[in-house]
């Protein structure tokens, strides 16, 4: 039986169709595609050279930034798709033709994203993909460049810099700053610095100016600007990390060690992760025991580390200091670790240490002695334990399970009967291999207990196997008729 080809769209096919066949449908799709029609009339113009190009892409820009009106569902797509053709016309017809040109134009579309985006009267992923995509092909075009052309794009850059109050544009000309080559991140460093004398430091030019000095590997002016900010407003993480990285350890461990007066933000390379009151954050102290390593000086690295621990049972930390302990010396620093964290009073995070490690056993004795104590808001802790915990140390996941689908139906939390009906299959898995129930009960209780309580949760029985929805059901492979309604 021969294949069928006719109805195959692609090159070949499309040529039997003939230059006026094609020509025909094309006019007639483009009079009710504006995207199309677009596209079409660009790829005429690149006939006559980029100068027409630019002029008809120009045009259709200028109509757009000058719109104020509101953009509705229907219309939001429409643009969007017309931002779409537009920024393929530009890579497919102009960047071939004049690639300065082709950057310049998509600079220009990522730049009018906030003043049409505003315009909205809900968000639109069809706009948000086209402004997307613009300001990818303009940073892949970007650096492409030579330093020459590049240099021709700051003043378009630092317009969008200047304007970036909030910082909305970090991301993208962030992304911009990485493809610049010394001469153009030089150039754009001077007119930032022009534009921040005498201006507020809180602004997002700072981080430019910083982002710029990374770029060009220029340690000193990273640090000036740095100090340069408001001392609440300080990232000495970074700074501090910058200059473990250039070697000059003792001015990284002055940073490291800096603290804020008051209540501050904690930044990591320009974002803020949230705040601090005057004291180091955890990642810094961890900074802090490198960079003294760095310096020679083991003994207070190590102890920094051990103090960290206390404080956080941070498994990756511990192998850190562990591995940096002389031969046989880890044994005995183990044995201190574990008997620090069994004698906690924070049970879930002692148990997250352990399952983490892993020392199941240790984990599984931590649940059992901890009987009564256990709440199903820690769920982010006790769900991975109990599954980690199934093969080995049924019991102690049972114990876990029950905390979790007990806490889930008293509180009648019904988005989350899924995982709820989960763990009632697992806890019916789990009895099948369970000879004795000390302290807490069998398993027919149990289940019998939470049919009694909540056994009109319709929502959660119906997604319950069948098999499963009585009480004998839920202990036994033939299930027994029973009348389950609850109160």
């Amino acid at each position: 039986m021969s294949k069928r080809t006719g109805s195959r769209l692609d090159n070949a096919s499309l040529v039997t169709l003939g230059a006026e066949r094609l020509a025909a449908i094309l006019l007639e799709e483009a009079a009710a595609s504006k995207p199309l029609k677009a596209r079409l009339q660009a790829a005429l113009a690149a006939s006559a050279g980029p100068d027409e190009i630019m002029r008809l892409i120009d045009r259709r820009l200028d109509v757009i930034a000058k719109s104020r009106s509101g953009l509705g569902g229907s219309k939001a797509r429409e643009l969007g798709l017309e931002i779409a053709g537009i920024n393929r016309s530009i890579v497919s017809e102009l960047s071939g033709a004049d690639p300065l040109a082709a950057v310049e134009r998509l600079i220009r579309i990522s730049g009018m994203a906030g003043v049409v985006l505003d315009r909205l009267y809900e968000n639109s992923a069809v706009l948000d993909k086209a402004f997307g995509s613009a300001e990818d092909a303009s940073i892949e075009l970007a650096g492409k460049l030579d330093p020459v052309a590049q240099c021709r794009l700051i003043p378009m850059l630092h317009a969008a810099a200047e304007r970036d109050r909030y910082g909305e544009l970090r991301g993208y000309l962030g992304a911009m700053i990485r493809t610049l080559s010394i001469e153009a991140a030089s150039l754009w460093m001077g007119e930032l610095e022009k534009s921040l004398a005498g201006q507020d430091t809180h602004r997002p030019i700072l981080f430019y100016l910083q982002s710029l000095a990374r770029h060009m590997g220029d340690v000193d002016a990273y640090i000036r600007f740095e100090t340069a900010k408001p001392e609440s407003h300080r990232d000495t993480f970074s700074a501090a990390e910058l200059l473990l990285e250039a070697g000059r350890f003792e001015e990284a461990l002055l940073w490291v060690r800096q603290e804020s007066k008051g209540v501050r933000p904690v930044e990591r390379n320009g974002r803020v992760l949230g705040y601090a009151l005057g004291t180091h954050a955890h990642v810094s102290r961890r900074l802090e025991a490198e960079i003294l390593d760095a310096l020679r000086r083991r003994s207070e690295a190590q102890a920094l580390r051990w103090e960290e621990f206390a404080e956080t049972f941070d498994p990756g930390l511990l192998k850190i200091y562990i591995g940096k302990l002389d031969d046989f010396a880890e044994f005995e620093e183990l044995d201190r670790a574990f008997a620090l964290v069994d004698a906690s009073d924070d049970i879930v995070r002692a148990l997250d240490f352990f399952v983490a490690w892993p020392r199941l056993d240790r984990a599984a004795a931590l649940v059992l002695r901890s009987t009564g104590k256990w709440s199903g808001w820690s769920y982010e802790v006790l769900a991975p334990a109990a599954d980690a915990l199934s093969d080995d140390h049924p019991f102690a996941a049972t114990v876990l399970y029950r905390v979790l689908l007990s806490d889930i139906l008293d509180r009648g939390q019904s988005g989350a009967y899924p995982y709820a009906a989960g763990y009632l299959a697992a806890l019916w898995r789990l009895s099948e291999t369970i000879d004795t129930w000390p302290e807490i009960g069998t398993h027919r209780a149990y289940i019998a207990d939470i049919v009694k309580k909540h056994g009109r949760k319709y929502g959660f029985w119906s997604l319950v196997p069948k098999e499963f929805k009585g009480v004998s059901g839920l202990m036994t492979r033939d299930p027994e008729p029973i009348d389950n309604e609850g109160d």
